[in-house]
């Protein structure tokens, strides 16, 4: 609501926020039915729109919409047969896209605000009663666990001693994070000692997880997604990252053909494309990842890729190394 831009023209103006709009903007090209239409004669599959009052409680608040505003772009993205995807990662911020009935929320509620994780490992009622609210409505829950462990992993400069990040990252790439890992912790977190951001970020990482298995235990509908990249940060390598995230949601105790079907059916299903993709049919899309091992017995399976195929063309994975490529 505040990104007056020329090149990004689908912001969507607040009357009620104290932000006035610049006089070369009409403000009746900004109105939810003005901006989804135009969205939707761009071909897109989605309207992606956010409530995030911000990371930083030192500095004002960022506007977020107003649940009249909400339901109006949620009715606009319905009658344009496209989907609502709502960022959010907090509580205050899932209460609202719960009570707004999103269809699909990008992040899982790792920010519990004034609530903690404490030794029993139990979730506090009021962070239950919020993911009741998506269970019982059916929204999709994007958990990205890996959001919160890549910006960890500028603790760590050992991450990038990693053997498999030399078919994601060129080694020059690799190098250059070695050599900065101090200033790119420094960019992010400032002046705060290691130890406490590492402990800090432990636990969000285990809200996090604690609340996938939540949704998991009672039948939520979760669904497959990364944020890659997510922030200033070599924690989120792309590709690879997914294969991390996989990873977390098992250790967060996903079962594997939950998460074989958020990362196939389950998207297909959530963004409207499960006629193209999601199964192996005749005459869907041949996008397909062959393993040497049963992603439904091990998770390694996932990183055990014999051939990628997209399109129907075939192309070996060793052809994909960034690696090989740099050679």
């Amino acid at each position: 609501m505040t990104n007056w831009n020329d090149e990004t023209p689908n912001f969507i103006y607040q009357e009620n926020e104290a932000y006035p709009i610049p006089e070369k903007y009409n403000k009746q090209n900004h109105s939810p039915q003005v901006v989804v239409e135009r969205i939707a004669e761009s071909g897109a599959i989605a309207v992606k729109t956010y409530y995030e009052p911000g990371f930083d409680s030192t500095k004002p608040a960022f506007p977020v919409p107003s649940i009249q505003l909400m339901k109006e772009l949620k009715e606009e993205t319905h009658k344009n047969n496209l989907v609502l995807v709502a960022h959010g990662n907090s509580l205050e911020a899932h209460q609202f896209l719960g009570t707004a009935n999103v269809d699909i929320i990008a992040h899982g509620l790792w920010n519990w605000e004034t609530y903690r994780l404490e030794d029993t490992n139990e979730i506090p009622k009021e962070i239950t009663r919020v993911l009741d609210v998506e269970i019982k409505n059916k929204i999709g829950y994007i958990p990205t666990l890996q959001v919160i462990n890549g910006l960890r992993t500028l603790t760590d400069s050992e991450f990038l001693n990693n053997s498999e990040l030399k078919n994601v990252l060129p080694q020059n790439l690799i190098d250059y994070y070695k050599e900065n890992t101090n200033n790119m912790y420094a960019s992010v977190f400032g002046d705060a000692p290691k130890p406490i951001i590492i402990n800090n970020f432990n636990r969000i990482s285990n809200q996090g997880k604690i609340n996938l298995k939540y949704m998991n235990d009672y039948n939520g509908l979760i669904l497959f997604g990364t944020d890659t990249p997510s922030s200033p940060t070599f924690g989120n390598p792309p590709g690879y990252n997914g294969y991390l995230e996989m990873i977390e949601m098992k250790n967060a105790g996903i079962p594997l053909r939950k998460i074989l079907a958020s990362a196939t059916i389950e998207n297909a299903k959530a963004f409207q494309l499960d006629h193209l993709y999601g199964t192996v049919e005749k005459g869907k899309k041949a996008n397909l990842l062959l393993l040497d091992k049963n992603p439904l017995e091990d998770i390694s399976a996932y990183n055990s890729i014999l051939k990628v195929i997209i399109g129907g063309k075939i192309i070996n994975r060793g052809n994909l190394s960034a690696d090989k490529n740099e050679n």
